[in-house]
């Protein structure tokens, strides 16, 4: 049975936000064609036309690079507290 390397990209939510940013670390740098796209890449609360466009962008940098996004997740952000902390 063959098996396939990826990465999620949770490792840039937080340092490599834009898409032609992580794209090239996954391809040229780690040499990783197969991706998880990790939903804290993509704000749902922004507006349509930035949505779009963020799409856009990933979809262009990742046939550039040659990557697949395989699957996605919902990542930690969801899972936030927010204000509702008790502190």
């Amino acid at each position: 049975m063959p098996y396939r390397l990826g990465i999620n990209t949770g490792f840039a939510v937080n340092r490599f936000s834009e898409p032609e940013e992580w794209t090239k670390i996954c391809s040229q740098e780690l040499g990783i064609k197969y991706i998880q796209f990790t939903a804290d890449m993509l704000n749902p609360s922004l507006p349509d036309n930035i949505i779009t466009s963020n799409i856009d962008r990933i979809t262009n940098s990742c046939e550039k690079y040659g990557l697949v996004i395989q699957s996605t997740f919902t990542g930690t952000f969801t899972r936030v507290n927010h204000l509702a902390h008790p502190d």
